[in-house]
């Protein structure tokens, strides 16, 4: 009877001999790893998505443990990743360039044309979630290039190597100044 350190190693080593009929093509581990990346790479699909869209794909579960445990495809999944938001940034232009089905010819309730058109606005904020949508994700896969950019305002007052006690000293002189400033308005006022 085997022990169980050569039942784990045969299951290993079916592990690894293990292939995925996808489109037609037996796959080997790596093979499947690198069609993974190629469909991603210029699709939208998410992994979820793409997994679920072919037949023979391993469970999604089998594919985020590679991803933990081998750095050259997680390496190479974070690299299409961000060819990715590419393509996505290009598939909202066809988005909101696509017009189709905004407005529908307008029919009286027996189904007869009335010569009009009416406004689909259903379609319209469908179009706006999904380009809203891909912005996010956009954003998330790179954060520098499409991600927001806030800004913060300072005066172009320089204060070098200054501490805090010497900025707090600083103001207090100043509204001592002012407040002799005007001390001295109004002693002035009251000689007039």
């Amino acid at each position: 009877m085997p022990d169980e350190q050569t039942e784990k190693k045969q299951v290993r080593a079916y592990n690894s001999s293990k292939t995925w009929r996808i489109e037609g093509i037996d796959r080997n581990r790596a093979q499947v790893k690198e069609w993974i990346c190629n469909t991603l790479e210029y699709s939208s699909y998410s992994l979820r998505g793409m997994l679920l869209s072919f037949e023979g794909t391993p469970k999604r579960e089998l594919v985020v443990g590679w991803l933990k445990k081998d750095d050259d495809f997680a390496a190479n999944y974070a690299r299409v990743r961000t060819t990715m938001a590419d393509y996505l940034a290009e598939e909202i232009l066809d988005i909101v360039d696509d017009s189709t089905n905004d407005y529908m010819e307008d029919k009286s309730k027996n189904g007869e044309e009335t010569g009009g058109y009416k406004f689909m606005g259903e379609h319209v904020q469908r179009s706006k979630l999904r380009v809203d949508t891909r912005k996010w994700l956009m954003a998330k896969a790179m954060p520098k290039k499409y991600g927001e950019v806030i800004k913060l305002e300072v005066d172009n007052i320089a204060y070098g190597e200054r501490s805090l006690q010497d900025l707090r000293q600083m103001a207090a002189d100043y509204v001592q100044l002012k407040g002799q400033q005007r001390k001295k308005i109004e002693m002035d006022s009251d000689v007039d």
